[in-house]
């Protein structure tokens, strides 16, 4: 005989469509049976077949199907990986060095990720063994040492000695998913972890140079100390990045002589964070302290420290070139190894826009400076070019370099430009580490100043510039505060405004995604210049995943893209490839998606005040499918429509698999057309699924100043396995929001009258007069009906309705003796027919402000 299992089992997922268990008798003996698959209405279910003597053996299976599918909601319910700290964070290329991962989940790690091409890699490894054990006589008492836990992780990671310099992240991941990225930095120096517990000049840390140090003022008032030997005329750098990368350091840095006495010190040269150069003056020992500038300390207190006499590029000019052309390169700094004059080949397809360059040497190899690469050409100042008679001529577009050699310096540059055209005038100087802080002023052929600017971009100037005749124009340079001499470059470029262009991010880095199942992803577009819709499309994505492509129309900037996986999707992380395109100017552009880590659409501060946290752009987004989800959800409601200040009922449906009974938290999502999510326009009452039902009834308000218009909306599902959340998504389903038939405001918020006096009528203080005033929208045009609510007793109230083609009634009250002082809320109640239906809305309420008679004092004439 053939038993058919629960339809609800369609969604289990087989690898093969039949599959042998070995399971135990009642007698001990094991029976063979098959799992196999029937066609249910075109659909694929699973069905057991059994000879008919295995009926007991039938439950066994039932029994060991339930827990199979225990343990795949447990792998559902695992926690995603996540990182907090990494050490050290700077590794030497061509070093193979053990790094410690801290964080949560990572017991279950089993590969790494990098966002580099290629170049850095690394395995889990053991964690190094304690310096000191415990050895007992026995063989049942032992001392662990360090491990590798849920909470930690150790790495053996390997940089090969040609990958670039600079920055990349890692990431760990699990059969759960993948894990937040942390950042690790490629160096040339040799690379150090300070050793902790050196915080005086008798326990200094010995050092060798050159060196980086990974570091840590791990408590308040702590300074770490550091021991060198250096000889007479080296120059020495010593460099602090802590501030400028994260860290809550406020760097305070100094030498001492052998002795302890302080040489120099140094606190906010870059920013907060410590720099110096210093010149040996005699062979021997010296000290160098770090410190917090306000003797704080703590775990987010994290350094880095260079010091060696390495090569130090303090600037170059030209600041950039353009492209195919050679560029004649002054460098300035120390260590150079008299490399002051370099010859820089620019290849004809190099990408534009800034680049870093760095100057390699015997000693090394130096900081990185940015190098701009153009398309337009390069003209060099002319001096004496100080006044408009004798400018240097450029044309446009094109890149104007020069120095500020002296006090007082103007560089004028001349142009012609033809009516109506535009361009941008900017200056890089302070980004590309110039002390100059320049002043742009654009004058036409008679001396008349058409724009002044400085400050534009941080301390760099910019003009925009539409010119509405044609003919010679005049832009010159000088320093706000009239300085100038070494270090006092700049490179002026003067563009067309830019075309048009679009681009687009996905506000997650990490897509979880169960078998069976759907999630959601928010996009975001950014356009300029252009008005037509944006596609977003999903490429390469893993067997049994789909992602319908979503259309974001030109007036939304958001939308949520939509993660579909059959049961036998394939299981896994893999890196997410999304892409936006758009249609400029009839030619059909693409664009590669930026991911955003840590995005969350709003959060509370420590106050409770909602604010939004927009995360950090990453290198890179991974897609992980997992086993199916205990449940599904989906709509029952098909689509909805509702007016501003009306309320509508939708139906959803969950499913729950075999072996999972637990409760379902309902919730609504989706995005409003701006960037808020949709409790900006949607008040939604929230539901749960109990064990014994399917169906969750969901109330949508739409606010009265709700935005109009269709947008999609999903299904939160939110159920709980072995202490862990898990979440489902619907299908989306198309909510129309309408304009509400009329509004209503009144004239005044607030009123006041005064009882009468007994035996007193006819009292102009015991009246008071206000109006409401109503805006009738779309085709609606009929009478509103007025009613007064909560007026107290014995003041009287003559009102006329809105009539048809009148936009403003008027209300008169009449307080009488009986009326009690005190104060009361008057609300104004619309009420109109559309189409049959009933609309009711209330005004704002008016404050209504009773005072008490006033006193009668007798006259002598009365007594």
């Amino acid at each position: 005989m053939r038993g058919n299992v629960s339809p609800s089992w369609g969604s289990i997922c087989l690898r093969r469509v039949r599959k042998n268990f070995r399971v135990a008798s009642a007698s001990g003996g094991c029976e063979r049976i098959h799992f196999g698959v029937h066609l249910f209405h075109g659909e694929q279910k699973p069905v057991l077949t059994h000879p008919p003597e295995a009926d007991a053996t039938r439950r066994v299976l039932f029994k060991v199907l339930v827990a199979i599918l225990f343990i795949s909601f447990a792998a559902t319910a695992q926690p995603i990986p996540k990182l907090t700290s990494i050490s050290p964070k700077w590794i030497q290329r061509g070093a193979t060095v053990e790094i410690i991962l801290v964080g949560a989940n990572l017991s279950r790690i089993n590969e790494f990720a990098f966002s580099g091409e290629e170049g850095v890699s690394a395995i889990i490894a053991p964690p190094s063994k304690p310096a000191v054990r415990l050895e007992s006589s026995g063989a049942n008492i032992f001392s662990t040492g360090a491990v590798n836990d849920d909470k930690r992780l150790t790495a053996k990671l390997t940089v090969a000695s040609e990958t670039a310099l600079g920055s990349q992240e890692i990431r760990v991941i699990s059969p759960d998913g993948v894990s937040n990225p942390l950042t690790v930095r490629i160096t040339d120096t040799p690379e150090i972890l300070e050793s902790g517990g050196k915080h005086s000049l008798t326990n200094a840390q010995e050092i060798s140079l050159p060196v980086g140090i990974n570091g840590k003022v791990g408590e308040a008032d702590q300074t770490d100390f550091f021991k060198l030997k250096a000889k007479k005329g080296e120059h020495f750098i010593l460099d602090v990045q802590a501030n400028r990368l994260g860290s809550a350091l406020d760097s305070s840095l100094a030498i001492l002589d052998s002795t302890g006495k302080e040489v120099v010190r140094n606190e906010d040269a870059n920013g907060f964070d410590s720099f110096i150069q210093f010149q040996v003056p005699a062979d021997g020992e010296f000290f160098v302290t770090l410190r917090d500038f306000q003797h704080r300390g703590g775990d987010p207190y994290n350094y880095h420290l260079t010091i060696g006499a390495i090569p130090y590029l303090e600037s170059f000019f030209p600041f950039g070139g353009q492209r195919g052309k050679p560029v004649d390169l002054a460098l300035s700094g120390v260590n150079l190894d008299g490399a002051e004059q370099m010859k820089l080949s620019i290849d004809a397809n190099a990408p534009s826009g800034p680049q870093e360059i760095r100057a390699h040497t015997a000693k090394g190899i130096s900081n990185a400076r940015q190098f701009e690469v153009s398309l337009s050409p390069d003209f060099f100042e002319m001096e004496p070019n100080d006044t408009a008679t004798n400018a240097t001529s450029i044309s446009l577009p094109g890149n104007a370099n020069g120095q500020i050699a002296k006090e007082n310096d103007v560089d004028v540059f001349k142009f012609k430009v033809e009516k109506g055209q535009r361009f941008i005038f900017e200056i890089f100087a302070r980004r590309f580490g110039a002390r100059l802080d320049p002043l742009l002023t654009l004058t036409d052929a008679k001396g008349n100043v058409l724009q002044q600017n400085d400050d534009a971009m941080g301390a760099d100037a910019r003009i925009d510039q539409t010119f509405s005749e044609a003919g010679e124009y005049f832009i010159s340079v000088r320093d706000l505060l009239r300085r100038g001499g070494d270090n006092f470059g700049y490179r002026l470029s003067a563009t067309p405004p830019p075309r048009p262009d679009f681009s687009a991010k996905i506000l997650t880095d990490t897509v979880r995604l169960n078998r069976g199942g759907r999630t959601i992803a928010r996009v975001e577009v950014t356009r300029s210049g252009v008005d037509s819709g944006i596609e977003i499309v999903a490429e390469d994505l893993p067997d049994g995943v789909t992602c319908s492509p979503l259309i974001i129309p030109a007036e939304f900037p958001t939308g949520l893209l939509c993660f579909n996986a059959t049961d036998a999707a394939k299981l896994g992380s893999v890196p997410l490839e999304l892409k936006a395109v758009a249609a400029i100017n009839g030619k059909r552009e693409t664009r590669a998606l930026q991911s955003v880590s840590g995005s969350k659409p709003t959060a509370r501060d420590k106050r409770g005040r909602e604010r939004k946290v927009t995360g950090r752009t990453v290198g890179a987004a991974y897609l992980t499918v997992l086993e199916p989800a205990p449940f599904t959800v989906d709509w029952v409601t098909l689509a909805a429509n509702v007016e501003q200040n009306q309320s509508t009922k939708v139906f959803a449906e969950v499913e729950r698999r075999p072996g999972f009974s637990g409760e379902v938290k309902i919730s609504v999502e989706g995005f409003s057309a701006g960037n808020d999510p949709s409790t900006k326009s949607l008040e939604v009452s929230a539901a749960a699924v109990p064990t014994n039902m399917t169906r969750a009834e969901i109330s949508l308000k739409a606010k009265m100043d709700s935005e109009t218009g269709t947008r999609p909306i999903f299904v939160r599902g939110e159920g709980t396995v072995n202490g862990q959340p898990v979440v489902e998504f619907s299908r989306p389903m198309a909510l129309r929001i309408s304009e509400f038939p009329f509004v209503l405001e009144n004239s005044l918020p607030r009123l006041a009258v005064t009882t009468p006096a007994p035996g007193v009528t006819n009292a102009t203080a015991s009246e008071a007069e206000f109006s409401v005033k109503t805006q009738r929208r779309g085709l609606f045009s009929e009478e509103i009906h007025l009613t007064l609510e909560g007026l107290p007793e014995g003041v009287a109230a003559s009102s006329t309705n809105l009539l048809r083609g009148v936009t403003e009634a008027n209300f008169k009250l009449n307080a009488s003796a009986k009326t009690k002082p005190g104060t009361n809320t008057l609300t104004v109640l619309g009420t109109a027919e559309v189409n049959g239906r009933k609309f009711e809305l209330r005004a704002p309420g008016i404050q209504f402000i009773v005072n008490p008679a006033p006193e009668i004092k007798e006259t002598a004439a009365a007594k």
